[in-house]
């Protein structure tokens, strides 16, 4: 009988520790989870991105960037990647805060790539997959032109593409920019469908206006500066399409300007 008893103590305290282990392992892997899953930081009515980036990685321990586009978002004419527009972006941002260095950037940038062949090989799933905080996709109209892209199939590209990211990532920050002006994409440049390069920035431009996208007009905005500071459109050019050094500073600094919020949305398109 005294067995028995004794048995059934035994029995009743390893239950009561294996509840109580199992409740303190719950607590852990909550507690765990809280660390490593912050509540979302959403941006505030009148906060610039910088600003809201700042505030984003006082609360992560590792914020992530992705840039994504055809070969002038992956740097292709400048002397280093450090020189492009994505590389003077981060830097500009570590002067600001060192908290910056923590931001990781990947870019995902290819060359030759309309976003539809972005979204078909892959890179548009790959980026989202790696669950960035931020994201600055660029139009690439450079190639839309050249592989003779309906202008709606670009505009719907655009629109598959902001879907998959805001789908997976609600809280994700998504800044279109368009390509850069070039020498070799003249208005008289046309291509099979009998349109120029500037056709496809004016029509995105409307298109993403109408989504009521965060945009910068690239495009637009370094010409007028090439104006305002008497710089030759050839002499930011590597080869007359891809930017060199010059060039990658001015589309930061324009860039620059709309993330600090020292510029609006968008530069009024001029007539060509």
């Amino acid at each position: 009988m005294r067995t028995r008893k004794r048995n059934v103590v035994i029995g009743v305290s390893a239950l009561a520790l294996l509840v109580g282990g199992f409740f303190l392992l719950q607590f852990q892997l909550n507690s765990s989870q809280d660390e490593e899953d912050p509540e979302p930081v959403s941006i505030l009515p009148g906060e610039s991105y910088v600003d809201y980036l700042q505030r984003l990685i006082q609360v992560k321990p590792r914020v992530e960037v992705a840039v994504i586009g055809s070969s002038v978002t992956a740097g292709m004419g400048a002397s280093d990647q450090s020189h492009s527009w994505a590389g003077r972006t981060i830097t500009n941002l570590q002067l600001m805060d060192p908290n910056f260095y923590k931001l990781q950037l990947t870019n995902y940038g290819v060359n030759g790539a309309t976003i539809q062949d972005l979204i078909n090989n892959g890179k548009m799933e790959a980026m989202v997959a790696s669950d960035p905080d931020f994201i600055i996709m660029e139009t690439s109209l450079l190639n839309s032109h050249r592989k003779d892209e309906p202008l709606e199939r670009t505009n719907a590209a655009l629109d598959t593409a902001v879907s998959m990211i805001q789908g997976a990532h609600p809280a994700t920050i998504i800044v279109l920019t368009s390509p850069n002006p070039a020498t070799t994409k003249t208005p008289e440049d046309l291509n099979g469908l009998g349109l120029n390069y500037q056709a496809y920035i004016q029509s995105t431009n409307t298109f993403i206006a109408q989504q009521g996208w965060s945009y910068v007009d690239t495009y637009s905005a370094m010409r007028l500066q090439f104006e305002d500071e008497g710089i030759q459109l050839e002499a930011t050019l590597d080869d007359g399409l891809h930017p060199n050094d010059v060039g990658y500073k001015v589309w930061a600094d324009v860039l620059w300007a709309y993330l600090t919020g020292e510029a609006p949305v968008e530069k009024e398109q001029k007539e060509e």
